[in-house]
């Protein structure tokens, strides 16, 4: 080891008395400045225009500002800095000198190596220095999500220079040595998307792929994985270097030289195919918030899977959206649902390619005239797919019926015990399921879905039904924030003299009817509130009498006029801008970011509801932004049958109407949308929507003041680069005339 160390300190000695490296040092120090001082800069900047909030300041300025733009432009510093480890012994003739000495190979690769590695942390010394000053500017300086950050971008740094050494072991020629380093990094960087289409060549390339290793530890995130990739990389390249050495060191056969080439790379593979098994996929995340881990509640319902669960992506190739599902997708497709994976690693995934009519069709086939059969024909043979792996539609029926879904491209999520869950992409920028999407599907599996039912057959507002004035956003099959995608069920029911027509409904909905319910059907409703269903109930004042018959039950009655506000936006007067109120924000956690951000609930014409008996915990939601002493959205609670009964009210039907969650108003921040999910969150009993949130940040106060942030911006763009270079030139000085 003392050899090793030897070796190191005279490669690092020689590597200071050269000015590439002062260069590359200086350089290295300009752009990690420039790239600090204008993510600062931004800061400061939105904090000028008085932005109340702006939290995620360590991810602004270190995360994001800096260590993504170094970790990107890395691999342009490598080649020169390693080109000349083991040419310059080649050109210059000392590797016979080396040769002869006792000094093994192992010795001689290894000294160079380490004094890379010295040299690579005075590099990170700059990154050090502005972390520190980062963590004395920034209220809650996330000070382990930095380290992740610097280690991760140590490993690529390390990774490189073994990647540079061995290219270097190859030749005499400097400049080839560089342009093979170099040409090498880009092959790597760039390999993730080679031989996708290939069953057994994808996870190969995935795994070799240099990006996104070291993106993994910026984000904060260390994966066991990832660390055993950087040091099976970094080990098969020291080998090789050493190899390489050893071949021309001793007169061995060619047999034996490919043995030893052979057994390296069996080596690797072997473990780059266990590294990446479940049983090792094994994480720390060092964010402060665990922005990298599920929610601790879907956590919680994860660790409830029991027995098999497969993933299984049904692929119709007719479909508009089919590329999203085919192989050469595969891996990045894992990456989506991995993060639950963690939590039940042996999960299975399927992908199940077929051919049938869809409403989704592909542009191109729309108008084409062609069957099903011969639409998937022309697609093979333009796009170079095998026939045979697309299976007939007779065949896909059999397993499964997805003419619900419209034949779309979508999973389905299917426990031991036969359950099944539709997991579905969605028609906005994002397509693909979030998050929040796949927590659902997957609760639903486990806890099963609320029954969400709207009475119909008295001219309500429909679910089913096109129209402004119709509820069916709540619903569309395809739009990512329905409650339909969120883990509720929806059915549609006429009460017609059956009053036990509600026992397996959890939450009914009693949408504006029109017209009044028959005597069998008031008993059916009171009987479903006796029992303590939860309840929402939505009315508008021409109806009010519909209403009231039913919620003489309850305690609270419909008022007799409208609730106007003087409209200073150009409004009409009834259009009424509400707010939510702090009581129900507090004790029952509806609209708590809606108050915080001061956003508007919209109704048009709200009418004020009255409390006439006190049969339940009366809390007020909404009220007008006039201070109207009636409240407009009010809710109900009691403790009944060992369980809390929910019922929420509203004077004005038109709040969740496909037209009022799509309007947009000058001057007023329409949040129904948003008010929606919070009311059925809080009917569901804060089941679903899946709550995914995650506490606030809490780094989002900056210290430094505009004035210093000058004096800061010059010190590191110049003051640090002008110190090297003149520590620089007194070492090359006393280097020349001593």
């Amino acid at each position: 080891m003392k050899t090793i160390f030897q070796i190191a300190y005279a490669e690092i000695r020689m590597l200071f008395y050269s000015p590439v490296a002062w260069l590359l040092l200086c350089l290295f120090a300009f752009q990690a400045s420039m790239a600090f001082s204008d993510a600062l800069g931004r800061i400061i900047e939105i904090r000028e225009t008085e932005v109340e909030y702006l939290p995620f300041q360590t991810y602004r300025l270190m995360v994001n500002g800096v260590f993504s733009i170094i970790v990107e432009n890395l691999f342009w510093y490598i080649p020169l800095l390693t080109m000349g480890l083991m040419s310059r012994e080649y050109s210059s003739g000392s590797i016979k000198l080396l040769y002869s000495s006792p000094l093994s190979c192992n010795k001689i690769i290894f000294g160079k190596y380490i004094a890379m590695l010295l040299f690579g942390i005075f590099l990170l010394f700059i990154l050090i220095l502005q972390s520190v000053c980062a963590n004395l500017w920034i209220k809650d300086f996330d000070v382990l999500w930095v380290i992740s950050g610097i280690v991760g971008i140590f490993l690529v740094y390390s990774t490189y220079v073994a990647i540079g050494l061995f290219m270097s072991s190859l030749t005499s020629y400097q400049i080839v040595a560089a342009i093979g380093t170099l040409a090498t990094l880009i092959i790597l960087n760039g390999l993730q998307g080679v031989g996708q289409n290939i069953d057994f060549i994808r996870e190969i390339t995935w795994w070799f792929a240099l990006t996104g290793r070291g993106g993994n530890f910026i984000q904060g995130l260390i994966g066991l994985e990832d660390i055993i990739y950087f040091l099976t990389v970094i080990g098969l390249f020291l080998t090789l270097a050493i190899l390489k050495l050893r071949s021309e060191r001793r007169s061995d056969s060619l047999f034996v030289k490919i043995g030893e080439y052979m057994l390296v790379a069996g080596v690797v593979l072997s473990i780059s195919y266990v590294s990446s098994r479940p049983f090792l996929m094994k994480y720390w995340d060092a964010t402060n918030m665990q922005l990298n881990t599920i929610p601790p509640k879907v956590q919680d319902f994860m660790k409830r899977m029991e027995g098999d669960l497969t993933f299984t992506l049904y692929v119709n190739v007719l479909d508009r959206n089919y590329e999203y599902g085919m192989p050469d997708r595969r891996m990045r497709n894992y990456g989506l649902i991995k993060p639950f994976l963690r939590f039940k690693p042996d999960t299975k995934l399927k992908y199940v390619y077929y051919y049938d009519e869809c409403d989704h069709m592909r542009h191109d086939l729309v108008k084409s005239g062609l069957s099903s059969e011969d639409m998937m024909l022309k697609i093979c043979q333009e796009e170079d797919y095998d026939e045979h792996m697309f299976l007939e539609p007779e065949q896909v029926h059999k397993e499964i019926d997805l003419s619900n879904e419209g034949n779309r491209l979508v999973y389905v999520l299917e426990r031991g015990n036969g359950e099944r869950s539709i997991l579905r992409f969605f028609d906005d920028n994002n397509y693909e399921p979030s998050e929040r999407e796949i927590a659902a599907a997957l609760k639903r599996l486990i806890d099963g879905s609320p029954k969400v039912c709207f009475l119909t057959g008295h001219e309500e507002r429909s679910i089913t039904k096109i129209g402004d004035t119709n509820y069916y956003m709540l619903v569309v099959r395809n739009s990512r924030n329905a409650l339909s995608n969120q883990g509720f069920s929806f059915v549609t029911k006429q009460l017609q003299n059956v009053d036990s027509d509600l026992e397996d409904v959890d939450i009914l909905v009693i949408a504006d009817p029109q017209k009044f319910y028959s005597d069998e059907e008031i008993q059916a409703v009171k009987k479903y509130i006796n029992d303590g269903g939860n309840l929402l109930v939505t009315g508008e004042l021409v109806n009010r009498d519909v209403l009231n018959q039913l919620l003489v039950e309850v305690g609270v009655q419909f008022d007799t006029c409208f609730v106007n506000q003087c409209s200073y936006t150009g409004n009409a007067a009834e259009l009424v801008s509400g707010r939510i109120t702090q009581i129900a924000a507090t004790e029952l956690g509806i609209g708590q970011s809606i108050l915080k951000q001061k956003g508007h609930i919209v109704l048009n014409g709200g009418v004020g509801l009255k409390l006439q008996e006190n049969k339940f915990d009366y809390i007020p939601i909404v009220k007008s932004s006039d201070s109207y002493s009636l409240p407009l959205i009010v809710a109900l609670n009691r403790t009944i049958n060992g369980k809390e009964q929910r019922i929420i009210i509203s004077g004005d039907a038109d709040l969740f109407s496909a037209g009022e969650l799509r309007m947009e108003r000058e001057g007023i921040d329409n949040t129904n949308f948003e008010f929606m999910q919070n009311v059925f969150f809080y009917l569901a009993n804060g089941e679903y929507p899946v709550d995914t949130t995650r506490p606030e940040p809490t780094d989002d106060v900056l210290y430094l003041s505009t004035d210093a942030f000058k004096w800061v911006k010059w010190g590191f763009m110049v003051g640090i680069p002008l110190i090297l270079i003149a520590f620089a030139s007194l070492l090359l000085l006393k280097r020349k005339y001593t």
